[in-house]
């Protein structure tokens, strides 16, 4: 009889342990998820905050050089953003195929 209650003791530990290990493990695995998550959606925040940045410079960039175009070079406004928008297109073309 203290045999079979002392076998009885060692299964139960044995299972009480397993499934403490089990939820610490999965504790374990549900923080990395949400720290990958958490990690993913600030290098987004990132990257489409310095694509806004980049796109304001290339507009600001672009009217100066429209300016540029028209005041000292004397072309017509449209000329000047026919090349500007060229070159913004060649720009893009080179872009992409670089990916």
């Amino acid at each position: 009889m203290v045999f079979l209650n002392f076998l009885k003791k060692i299964a139960k530990s044995a299972v009480y342990n397993f499934i403490e290990d089990l939820e610490n493990s999965e504790g374990r695995i549900i923080y990395k998820i949400k720290k990958n998550v958490i990690d993913l959606q600030r290098r987004f925040i990132l990257n489409v905050f310095s694509s806004l940045i980049l796109l304001a410079s290339l507009i600001f960039i672009s009217i100066a050089l429209v300016f540029l175009l028209v005041e000292y070079f004397s072309l017509t406004k449209t000329l000047a953003f026919g090349i500007i928008g060229l070159i913004l297109l060649f720009l893009g073309i080179i872009i992409k195929l670089r990916r």
